[in-house]
């Protein structure tokens, strides 16, 4: 959205369709207007004020020491645009941007669904060019829903899928090892306890991973992924 701050997401994949990590430069008029690194994944976003009068050009680095320009649509001057902040434990922000000739005071709501079951609405009116809506995460499933905007006649403008998740209704897991240290390549034993004995019925399909323990930190519960941003 011309002449607004915009939040934009990047996937950058090689070859084969694997995410790879890489740099973008944005650039307006030959000043560099923002930085985006994405993860080892290939995946980031950061927000970038576009400014309709200039054009805007964003080059992709990678790190073989490869560089592409990457095709870039006009920003449109009227519209609307969504960005879903869920970093939040109790909470899920929905903050709408509306550009200025769409400012008329009228209503505008939020439906969150899910195969036609909605969860949420709320209402607003459009005073002004940020509208910022206020989810609370506990009416919400865990699981992908919709976030959709809809004008005072009841009619859809935007939307996108939102990837809902509140730790504590997870069901209940106990993981233990038969041994506290192991040798290298040394068979490893595990057991997983799901629930609790009030469960009548603990059945699941689980997969695992076995990481080394320095690449693990708490950090990473915050960096974007699908349980955040759903890219």
């Amino acid at each position: 959205l011309a002449n607004k701050v915009n939040y934009i997401g990047a996937k950058s994949i090689n070859c084969k369709g694997l995410g790879v990590k890489s740099k973008l430069v944005f650039i307006q008029a030959g000043d560099t207007s923002a930085v985006l690194e994405t993860n080892e994944l290939g995946m980031g976003g950061t927000f970038v004020y576009i400014d309709g009068n200039k054009d805007l050009e964003i080059r992709a680095e990678f790190d073989d020491h490869t560089a592409i320009s990457v095709d870039v649509p006009k920003a449109q001057q009227s519209g609307y645009t969504i960005a879903v902040n869920s970093h939040n434990e109790n909470k899920i922000f929905a903050q709408v941007t509306v550009s200025d000739d769409l400012i008329n005071n009228q209503d505008i709501y939020l439906v969150v669904h899910h195969l036609g079951e909605p969860f949420f609405v709320g209402k607003l009116k459009v005073n002004k060019d940020q509208l910022l809506f206020s989810v609370d995460k506990s009416k919400l499933p865990i699981g992908i829903t919709t976030f959709s905007i809809l004008d005072e006649k009841w009619m859809p403008i935007i939307e996108r899928p939102v990837f809902s998740y509140r730790s504590e209704i997870l069901m209940k897991n106990k993981v233990s090892l038969d041994k506290s240290t192991y040798k290298n390549r040394e068979k490893v034993t595990v057991s997983i306890e799901l629930g609790d004995e009030n469960d009548s019925i603990r059945i699941g399909s689980l997969s695992a991973s076995v990481i080394e323990q320095k690449l693990w930190l708490d950090k990473d519960r915050l960096e974007s992924n699908i349980w955040s941003t759903l890219w």
